[in-house]
């Protein structure tokens, strides 16, 4: 199937899942290992799934309340109180902590 790929399932479980890499908020263009767990960024075939790393959990972006995965890639819809959308200079999209005037005096 189009758009999914064998993820390995690091929830103590073993063994692998299918994601939709398109369209997955946590598995956002490819699999997600947990932090501290080293990722490559190939892609093995394995008949019609791939199982690829690299992939973003949307979920887990700094400052967001509400978000996507369109096209595997994370798309932020609505960030928490306090914090401004932003598109830094690679054209990421991210929510940055408001600095108020007079925080900073």
């Amino acid at each position: 199937m189009q758009g999914y790929k064998r993820c390995f399932n690091y929830s103590g479980v073993g063994g692998f899942e299918c994601v939709n890499a398109t369209k997955d908020p946590e598995s956002c263009g490819g699999c997600v290992a947990p932090e501290g767990v080293l990722q490559a960024t190939r892609t093995r075939d394995y008949g019609n799934y791939e199982e690829a790393t690299g992939g973003q959990d949307c979920t887990a972006i700094p400052g967001v309340s509400a978000t996507t995965c369109r096209r595997g890639q994370c798309v932020i819809e609505a960030c928490r109180k306090g914090y401004a959308k932003l598109r830094d200079a690679s054209g990421k999209e991210r929510c940055i902590k408001h600095v108020l005037n007079s925080q900073l005096f």
